[in-house]
């Protein structure tokens, strides 16, 4: 099992509610603009744990947590579709809200990315943490 982080923001345009509701995580960039984003897409299994976040300067905020439902990508919508863009995948949203984690002085320099696998230990235990206080309160 995994951990990603990936962002909502299309350029100004907040998508956490649209993922939410339609139970899906995008990339908001076409495969030939970021192809290393789909590559991490691709690696993304049943299972795995994903996160939507911010990233203003110096802090890390966790919107919402879920897991991966399918593994399958599929298209955004039907101009991506024609394109042959997969750039979704299935996700079952289990925890809304805005938690700020503060500044994490970790030295893992890509949370601004779209997407990201998350390693840090601290903010792992705290999302596993966030998802379980959900689940058995």
């Amino acid at each position: 099992m995994a951990i990603y982080g990936i962002g909502a923001d299309w350029s100004g345009e907040n998508k956490v509610d649209e993922f939410v509701r339609d139970e899906k995580a995008c990339i908001g960039w076409w495969i030939d603009d970021a192809p290393s984003l789909y590559k991490i897409l691709k690696q993304m299994k049943i299972g795995d744990i994903i996160y939507v976040k911010s990233s203003p300067p110096g802090r890390l905020i966790i919107k919402a947590i879920g897991f991966v439902t399918n593994d399958e990508p599929f298209s955004y919508d039907e101009e991506a579709k024609e394109h042959g863009i997969y750039n979704c995948i299935k996700v079952k949203w289990i925890w809304l809200g805005e938690e700020d984690l503060g500044k994490i002085d970790d030295k893992y320099n890509v949370r601004n990315n779209t997407i990201y696998e998350e390693f840090n230990p601290e903010i792992q235990t705290k999302i596993v943490k966030m998802i379980l206080d959900k689940l058995y309160s």
